[in-house]
């Protein structure tokens, strides 16, 4: 709370504020009337949340809510004023005329307390709304639900009802000899907007072969990966899997078999498009949830025979090393599997040290150390590598099930 009322949050509320009030109502108000109201809605919130353990975004929220609020009541007192302030129905000399007038002038009362039973439902939903988001605990999962609420509420404030005022159809009835002409209230109707797609708020899992600990789990294939998010209430699916561009010459099709040692799913995937390196992979259906509760996942390719994909192995030996200036000649492991361009992990007993391939030659390649690494010859002592260019990734989004 404290952190709420320094002057620092107050200029971040009235910046804020005025934004709001020049994009949604189109109203510009000097700083200091600005200021005056950002403060007496500071003092309310203070006093009213003063023992609550909401985070400063929550109050920051709960702040530019009330001030909309407030502009809110003042649009809709406006609305309803103009709606009142219609022209009195041209004088007749005739009876009928104005028992049509009459009709008419019922017509409208009926549909402006429509309009305004509507507008109390409205915030009478919001006012619900706002108080399930600030004090019931358990759908605090983070600022993205907070968020995602806000902005469906937004949304359901945005039905507006669409009432005519001043222009009506004049219509001309002959009956009986007599001509009589009244005024016909337009249509009532509401004007509902798109709803919101939750993939709109959707946040990124990214799982990558090339951060697991290579040294002791060599096989690039058979990943496990912990997640680090909370599985409850959020909905997960798969995006885009990215792999070594020579895959595609070996099958068409990817199988990915997800499995959290209780339960195990499987995604089919087809390349879409590749780079000069890599593949990028979709699955062939449109699926969401990957229905797995377990923290801890293992990640299995298989080509179109469901037979394991060859991925290659890494923590490969370093076999010679020589030096001149800072570059370095290698003979290394598996130097077929690795070209010019390539970036490398190389582990020695100075720790992991990124570079690049400059060129190659049978088994050996060379490379350049930057002179910030200080690397002697004696740090390639049984010192090994990860071709980092030979890793996959595979994104996961997700967003919250609210």
């Amino acid at each position: 709370m404290e952190e709420f009322k320094t002057h620092r949050n107050l200029s971040l509320l009235q910046t804020a504020c005025n934004r709001m009030l020049q994009d949604k109502y189109n109203i510009n108000l000097d700083e200091k009337k600005i200021e005056e109201l950002v403060i007496s809605i500071m003092n309310s919130i203070s006093n009213e949340y003063s023992n609550s353990r909401s985070s400063l975004s929550e109050l920051n929220t709960l702040a530019l809510s009330k001030i909309k609020g407030i502009f809110d009541k003042y649009k809709n007192h406006e609305d309803s004023s103009s709606l009142q302030q219609v022209q009195p129905v041209q004088q007749v000399q005739q009876v009928q005329q104005v028992q049509q007038a009459q009709q008419v002038h019922q017509t409208q009362q009926v549909q402006q307390a429509q309009y305004a039973s509507h507008s109390s439902q409205q915030k009478f939903s919001e006012m619900n709304t706002r108080q399930q988001i600030i004090k019931d605990k358990e759908h605090f999962i983070d600022e993205d639900t907070i968020s995602f609420k806000l902005k469906e509420l937004e949304k359901h404030r945005m039905i507006i009802p669409q009432v005519p005022q001043t222009q009506k159809e004049t219509v001309s009835i002959y009956e009986e000899n007599e001509y009589t002409e009244y005024s016909k209230p337009g249509t009532f109707s509401f004007m509902i907007p798109p709803t919101i797609n939750k993939k709109q708020l959707s946040k990124n899992l990214i799982v990558n072969s090339a951060l697991r600990d290579w040294i002791f789990k060599i096989n690039r294939n058979h990943l496990v990966h912990n997640i680090n998010i909370n599985l409850e209430n959020i909905i997960l699916f798969p995006d885009v899997l990215c792999l070594p561009k020579y895959i595609s010459f070996i099958t068409p099709c990817v199988y990915m078999y997800i499995s959290d040692g209780s339960n195990t799913v499987c995604y089919i995937f087809t390349q879409t498009y590749e780079t000069e390196k890599w593949g990028m992979w979709k699955t062939t259906d449109d699926i969401e949830n990957i229905n797995l509760k377990g923290k801890q996942w293992t990640f299995v390719l298989k080509n179109m025979l469901d037979e394991d994909i060859n991925l290659g192995n890494d923590a490969l030996k370093i076999l010679k090393v020589e030096h001149s200036d800072d570059v370095y000649n290698l003979t290394i492991e598996k130097a077929d599997e690795v070209n010019v361009g390539d970036s490398l992990c190389i582990y020695t007993n100075k720790g992991k040290k990124n570079t690049k391939v400059l060129s190659k030659k049978e088994n050996d390649i060379s490379i350049k150390m930057s002179d910030v690494d200080n690397i002697s010859i004696e740090n390639f002592i049984n010192s090994t590598y990860m071709n980092v260019s030979k890793q996959f990734v595979f994104i996961i989004k997700y967003h919250y099930d609210v």
